[in-house]
């Protein structure tokens, strides 16, 4: 799976997902779209995870108010529920001694998602990336989310 910056949509639902392997049996969770409907109200824990790497280079510079996220998305109650932002490294490089820049890149290694939250019934929920105008594109690996009625 791979998600990009601009000039993509701001925000992409991530779909495509597989139960292969899994102990997944819940008609609740459309693979192909990704979304979740709540069965019934409960209080559930929902988690993500995914190991991110780059696609190449950067299209562009990565501004100091570009912060990209994965997040957790009540697409019924159009909130969010949870997110993680794509780690960022600022790195100054010194310029022969003249002056120094700063750079912000992308970290590449995992985000994960983890929130406990109490939810009606038949919420549509989603995960998505939000690119926050970063020029990176990165691929998604190793991915899982995951729901688990708390009780």
């Amino acid at each position: 799976m791979t998600v990009s910056g601009p000039p993509s949509d701001p925000v992409q639902n991530l779909g495509g997902w597989s139960s292969a392997g899994s102990y997944f049996t819940d008609a609740s969770l459309d693979l192909n779209t990704g979304t979740w409907t709540v069965p019934a109200a409960g209080v559930y824990r929902i988690a993500f995870g995914c190991n991110l790497s780059s696609t190449g280079s950067p299209s562009g510079p990565l501004g100091a108010g570009n912060d990209p996220i994965f997040q957790i998305w009540d697409a019924t109650a159009e909130g969010q529920v949870a997110s993680g932002r794509v780690p960022i490294i600022d790195v100054a490089v010194d310029n022969a001694g003249d002056s120094s820049v700063t750079a912000r890149t992308v970290v590449f290694g995992q985000v994960a998602v983890d929130r406990t939250v109490s939810l009606p019934a038949n919420r549509v929920i989603r995960v998505q990336y939000v690119h926050d105008n970063a020029p990176t594109s990165l691929n998604l690996s190793d991915c899982y989310w995951s729901v688990t009625e708390r009780g």
